[in-house]
């Protein structure tokens, strides 16, 4: 969702006006103001979406899917069949950004602290992805797990980087890093592709269904027509020859 994508960027911008405010003039105090009211939003949000899925704990992992439509843009597309925690991707993934986020500013010059951070909550999304399989999509579901991988894995050698390697050693980190950073940023377009040509092969043999059906309601119109026709045909000429 790209609401979830800003996030990151307006979090970071925040947290940056945050870290050196500035009021010398009205403007600029406007928007230290305003960034100070981004970071209390930035860090209330992910708690809220917790809350609301507790709230609706017993309705979002009934049967009938209807809290789900009701809440369509926190649950659409995920599971509710493991109980409610298999539902808390959108607040492990906002979560997420809230501590990449804080982590990125305010300890930038700890680079060992942030990668051990990264690497930390990385894993905790990778272990979430493979315990529950939150997603319906199979497609979206192995997408995500092998980005979320390959991002977790981006994080462990930016961490090894960090000591001392040989320079074989730091060839080798390196070029697994940049595969891996390659595979991170190109499953995701290969799905979008691959989930266009499944959409457009759908409605297409959909498509294809409905013209057959007129098709062949089309021709039994015409047989039942010309059979009446012929019927009627043959009763004029029985009514003629009687004449």
């Amino acid at each position: 969702m790209h609401w979830e994508l800003s996030y990151l960027d307006i979090s970071i911008a925040a947290y940056l006006r945050v870290k050196q405010p500035d009021f010398d003039t009205w403007i600029a105090a406007l928007d230290s103001l305003l960034a100070f009211f981004v970071m209390a939003a930035s860090w209330i949000l992910p708690f809220a979406l917790l809350h609301l899925a507790l709230k609706h704990e017993t309705a979002v992992t009934s049967k009938d899917f209807s809290a789900i439509s009701s809440w369509k843009f926190l649950y659409d597309g995920q599971k509710n069949s493991k109980g409610c925690i298999s539902l808390l991707y959108h607040f492990l993934f906002i979560l997420r950004r809230l501590i990449y986020a804080l982590t990125l500013v305010f300890f930038s010059d700890y680079p060992i602290a942030q990668a051990v951070i990264f690497h930390i909550h990385s894993l905790l999304t990778v272990l979430f992805l493979f315990k529950y399989r939150p997603f319906l999509d199979r497609l979206e579901g192995l997408t995500v797990t092998i980005t979320e991988t390959a991002v977790w894995l981006i994080f462990a050698l930016v961490l090894v980087y960090n000591f001392d390697l040989s320079p074989s050693h730091s060839k080798t980190v390196t070029t697994v890093l940049t595969a891996c950073i390659y595979v991170s940023t190109t499953v995701p377009s290969i799905a979008g592709g691959i989930g266009i040509y499944i959409k457009v092969k759908a409605v297409l043999l959909e498509f294809s269904k409905q013209k057959c059906t007129v098709t062949t309601n089309f021709g039994m119109i015409l047989r039942k027509t010309g059979s009446n026709i012929a019927k009627k045909h043959t009763e004029d000429r029985s009514d003629f020859g009687q004449q």
